[in-house]
């Protein structure tokens, strides 16, 4: 009974491990099992890489796309960082990433300029949406997530209260354009 359940154990990992090899085109006969109880139980080096079946399983069983990304985005993230952060694949799945960007980083990324003549109390985010139209963030440094858009023709401003959250503010964005 035993000898049955383990030939069993053996040829689902192995079927495991083939379509894993099959969907993210790898080597299968570039493994091999690192300790004692190897096979299926403990660390499988496959080429570069150092991967726990767990994570293996998990990623044929619910078809994640991310494999191989959030992999090497962990090597990276383990190799530069003190605190050791991890993100597990579920996780990283759903979108959660190591670096995530701040919205200001976001905006700055979108094409928005600082405004730095606005003083100390807050930061101010412009672009221009045409000749005459400014669309403008500000950010209060007491309260980074706390925001306030406008538009701006010359000296008119038009305050936009429905916009709450970076999101909001990039669909505007796109209706504007």
């Amino acid at each position: 009974m035993i000898n049955k359940l383990q030939t069993d154990y053996e040829k689902a990992v192995n079927a495991y491990l083939a379509k894993f090899a099959k969907k993210y085109e790898l080597d299968i006969r570039d493994t091999y099992w690192i300790g004692e109880n190897g096979f299926g139980t403990g660390i499988l080096n496959w080429g570069d890489m150092y991967l726990n079946f767990s994570d293996i399983k998990e990623d044929v069983d619910k078809n994640y796309d991310c494999f191989i990304k959030w992999y090497w985005e962990t090597v990276e993230a383990q190799t530069k960082d003190d605190e050791k952060q991890y993100i597990n694949l579920f996780s990283y799945n759903l979108g959660l990433r190591y670096e995530m960007p701040t919205d200001q980083q976001k905006l700055l990324r979108a094409g928005f300029k600082i405004d730095k003549s606005k003083g100390l109390e807050e930061v101010v985010y412009s672009k221009k949406m045409n000749n005459r139209t400014t669309l403008n963030i500000v950010y209060f440094k007491t309260d980074l997530k706390k925001m306030l858009v406008y538009l701006s023709q010359k000296e008119n401003k038009v305050y936009l209260h429905n916009i709450n959250n970076i999101e909001q503010l990039f669909q505007f964005q796109n209706q504007l354009q």
